[in-house]
């Protein structure tokens, strides 16, 4: 009997001949892939073979909550040098701010337009041209105050660019107030800087208690307290010196979705000690660190640099000591780089740079992904775990872990009186559900810098190898070559050519350091890991023995082939394109041989991409296809984009999130577009006969955008509906789309979209509402959330009220996709099957349904939910389509 676990895909050599209860997608190879996913209990399978062979598989109960983490992060698309790209959106407008003298004032501003200082409002500045460009920049004082006159609580979602000119440093704090938000992930309110010079320095203040959403920073000398309880902001080249740099502020966060992408935090310590103490004896109570989080979902750190936090060199080795400023803060076992507790969810590390830390160089209690980054000379390198005492205690290990193409090396053997924890302390890996694939442990002692030798002379090459060690390793897979750190395990073939292999050596080598870890991290430091990571760990795992993917020249064609020992399903897993082929790359072929695949924080563009009858399903970057082939599912949500050209097999899709955008000739089966997210029809859509189009509310834009002409052939339903905004009470934590919502009678509904507008005000954007909420009711959204084990986050929430319905329109807009210039196409709709409209909700008014050309007419017109006080009539017109609800009897009618 086969014995595997639940939560998770297993590859086996055993195709079902049928239905066996649970997702099996055959590989065409004499394999199949056993989705598990939705398994979360003990229970057993039984079965015959395509080989008529009975098989019995026993599965256990999965050994953490969440099983593999999903990879929902804040990721916009980048350019050719890995940069991201955000959009305008179309309530849009630049401030160019600078602190020189140059800076126009209001006074400056109302002697050059002739009229009193106190007509030159902020308003009038906000319609003017004032700041809009280079050439008129607004000092900062009074750009900040235009700003914040047109955001936050009570104002429109704007995607507003404030842009901070180089060579400056600036009073106060980036403008923030509350519950500023952007217009939707594409399109964030942009902090950004401008000109030439030496980046911006300024502090950050984000309002800890009244979140914003959809925030975008980039460029930056940053004095704060980081991403604090923001939703959805990414800071992008933003570098934290030398001063606090603490995602958590807070014991529990409850933010999702923080990005720090290229970001550097430095030498980041106390100044002095904490409560006005003389000296430096209460180690814990001054802690400090790099980055800390709590409560937080969805946090991605790639290809970010951490050196030397939590403690100054200048620290006393003899005793507390701080003299006024003379002794920095020493080192402790209370200080980290990278302190990540138990209560996180859905945690990425890929490409970073973490070295000379007070304790853990990367502390992630939660589990996650951890992809080609490097630990250099942290006392505890990489820990995965809850950090308790019993390896069996695996409820806080919230995520299965995938830790691939590691390079640990290293560690400090610092003089510190307070106590200082673990030491030469290399890996931490707790065994439930953690897989370890192509790592190096090595050189505790720099072997090309006889100074760190004589510092190390006579210590102990390591103080503990936890989770490494045959017996007490991770369950999942173990594949790691530890080296000159503690006893050896799956020593390296070429002992010599290992001891030639440290990064300080391949940096002295490649890029003109001196040699030494301490050259290497000067260089990092400088620039960054980003120009350096690949290269730095194809090198350093090839010279261990390490088979790595041949960069390619020419397009390929690359199938999925899901590897048991991670996720299965993601399409950044480079495991999952089979032995040693790297991620698909601009120009190649893909084929997903009819599995489901998860597409997330890249930027690629293929030829041709063939579903052949499996799910893709894109959650952020963006993923351009030339051609599609195979009939499948598209799943586009979240920050997902998918730009899709021709095909000539029709897919599925189902939008909710990001932007859908048809390039090509394109024969539909099925769309359904809802929440904050885009539809772009291309050159010639059609949906056929017997397929549907449904749009629900409006708050998705669906339409058209660019130049040229356009045609919509709607052969098929055309399904307009309503959506539900409901006021509720206390939402104290963020809502993915596609949340259920269930009312105290058993009604439903599924959450699209949510907004805080107020500390006791929020606003739940609900779909396929089985009736409307009443004011005072209880509302439970699903699954609930426990991530904090013992206070857990509120999921019960009281209803204010129903505040509106509306209806979508599909028309022409702005999608930003196409640059900032309005669209210029010129689209028709051509109309011949039936109109299905659900008015849940929906009071007396006119709505356009339709604002295009239209050509035809409706095959019949059927109508569920309507007010049985009200007639609604659509009128079809040579212009568009419209809806008008008045007064009546329930019925309908097409005029």
């Amino acid at each position: 009997m086969l014995s595997l676990e639940g939560g998770r895909r297993h590859r086996l050599p055993i195709v079902p001949a049928g239905d066996i209860g649970v997702p099996v997608v055959p590989q065409g190879d004499g394999t199949a892939v056993f989705d598990l996913s939705g398994v979360r209990d003990a229970g057993h399978l039984s079965f015959l073979s395509t080989s008529r062979q009975q098989v019995e598989i026993s599965h256990a109960p999965l050994s953490s909550p969440f099983g593999w983490a999903d990879a929902l992060h804040y990721y916009l698309p980048t350019d050719a040098d890995g940069w991201m790209q955000p959009e305008p959106g179309r309530t849009h407008r630049r401030f160019y701010v600078t602190a020189g003298e140059h800076g126009y004032t209001r006074a400056r501003i109302a002697a050059e337009a002739n009229l009193p200082e106190a007509s030159i409002t902020n308003a009038w500045i906000a319609a003017s041209d004032y700041g809009r460009t280079d050439d008129k920049p607004l000092e900062f004082a009074l750009g900040s105050a235009v700003f914040l006159s047109l955001v936050g609580e009570g104002k429109p979602e704007a995607s507003h660019w404030f842009l901070l000119e180089r060579g400056y440093s600036y009073p106060g704090s980036l403008p923030h107030t509350t519950y500023m938000r952007g217009e939707s992930f594409i399109h964030p309110l942009v902090f950004a800087a401008w000109g030439q010079g030496a980046r911006p320095k300024i502090s950050v203040n984000n309002g800890s208690n009244r979140p914003g959403r959809f925030v975008f920073r980039s460029g930056f000398d940053l004095q704060g307290s980081g991403g604090g309880n923001l939703s959805s902001v990414i800071h992008e080249d933003c570098h934290m010196l030398g001063r606090p740099h603490e995602l958590g502020i807070n014991a529990v966060v409850r933010t999702d979705g923080q990005t720090y992408h290229r970001c550097r935090i430095i030498d980041v310590h106390r100044e002095r000690p904490v409560k006005d103490a003389l000296d430096w004896k209460a180690t814990s109570n001054n802690r400090f660190g790099g980055t800390y989080a709590a409560g937080a979902n969805g946090l991605l750190f790639n290809e970010t640099v951490w050196d030397m936090t939590g403690w100054d060199p200048t620290y006393d080795r003899t005793g507390h000591r701080w003299n006024g400023g003379e002794f920095g803060q020493p080192p402790s076992y209370y200080s980290h780089n990278i302190y990540l507790a138990a209560s996180n969810k859905d945690v990425m590390f890929r490409r970073c740079w973490s070295s000379e830390a007070a304790s853990h160089g990367y502390q992630v209690r939660s589990g996650g992904y951890y992809i080609d980054n490097f630990s250099v000379e942290n006392p505890i390198g990489m820990q995965r775990g809850s950090g308790q005492d019993g390896s069996t205690d695996v409820r806080r290990n919230l995520h299965l872990s995938l830790v691939m193409g590691n390079v640990i090396e290293g560690s400090p053997n610092r003089q510190v009186l307070a106590f200082r924890g673990g030491y030469a302390w290399g890996t931490d890996f707790y065994p439930y559900g953690c897989s370890l694939v192509a790592n190096v442990l090595a050189h505790y002692t720099d072997p090309f810098d006889p100074a760190d030798q004589a510092v190390k002379a006579g210590t102990k090459s390591y103080d503990r190898l936890f989770g490494v060690v045959p017996g007490v390793g991770p369950d999942i897979s173990n594949e790691i070559v530890t080296y000159r750190y503690g006893a050896p395990f799956n020593a390296p073939a070429d002992a010599a050519l290992a001891d030639e292999t440290t990064v300080g050596q391949w940096f002295g080598k490649f890029h003109g350091a001196d040699g030494t870890r301490v050259g290497a991290r000067m260089v990092v430091r400088e620039n960054g890991i980003h120009p350096y990571a690949r290269d730095l760990r194809d090198w350093y795992l090839s010279r261990f023995g390490f088979a790595i993917p041949a960069r390619r020249t020419a397009a390929e064609t690359l199938t999925f082939s899901p590897d048991s020992r991670g996720d299965g399903f993601q399409w950044f897993n480079r495991m999952n394109w089979g032995a040693n082929v790297d991620l698909p790359q601009d120009g190649d072929s893909v084929d997903l041989n009819g599995n489901v695949v998860r597409f997330s924080v890249e930027t690629v563009e293929v030829a041709n991409l063939n579903l052949r009858g499996g799910e893709l399903d894109v959650v952020s970057g963006r993923l351009r296809a030339a051609h599609l082939e195979g009939a499948g599912l598209l799943r586009v949500r979240h920050c997902g984009q998918m730009i899709m050209g021709g095909d000539t097999t029709a897919h599925d899709a189902i939008v909710r999130g990001g932007r859908l955008a048809i390039s090509g000739p394109h024969v539909a089966r099925s769309i359904a577009v809802s929440g904050r997210s885009e539809l772009l029809f291309g050159p010639n859509c059609t949906i056929p006969e017997g397929e549907t189009l449904t749009v629900t509310g409006a708050l998705p834009f669906v339409g058209w955008d660019g130049t040229g002409s356009a045609r919509l052939r709607l052969d098929g339903t055309l399904h307009l509906a309503s959506q539900i905004e409901a006021v509720a009470l206390n939402l104290w934590y963020d809502v993915r789309d596609g949340v259920a919502a269930t009312f105290a009678d058993g009604a439903t509904a599924t959450v699209i979209d949510y907004q805080r507008l107020k500390d006791t005000t929020h606003i739940l954007t609900l779909a396929g509402a089985s009736r409307l909420p009443v004011a005072g009711e209880t509302v439970t959204l699903h699954p609930e959330s426990d991530f904090d084990f013992g206070v857990g986050y509120r999921t019960t929430e009281k209803v204010l009220g129903a505040v509106r319905a509306t209806m979508p329109t599909i028309r022409r807009y702005r999608s930003g996709l196409y640059g900032a210039a309005e669209p210029s196409v010129q689209p028709v709709v051509e109309l011949s099957g039936p109109l299905h409209l659900d008015l849940m909700g929906m009071g007396a008014g006119e709505t356009t349904l339709i604002d295009a050309p239209i050509r035809g007419g409706f095959a019949g017109l059927t109508v569920a939910n309507l007010d049985p006080a009200l007639d609604a009539t659509v009128t079809v017109t040579a212009a568009g389509v419209r809806l008008r609800l008045a007064a009546g009897t329930g019925q309908a009618a097409l005029a």
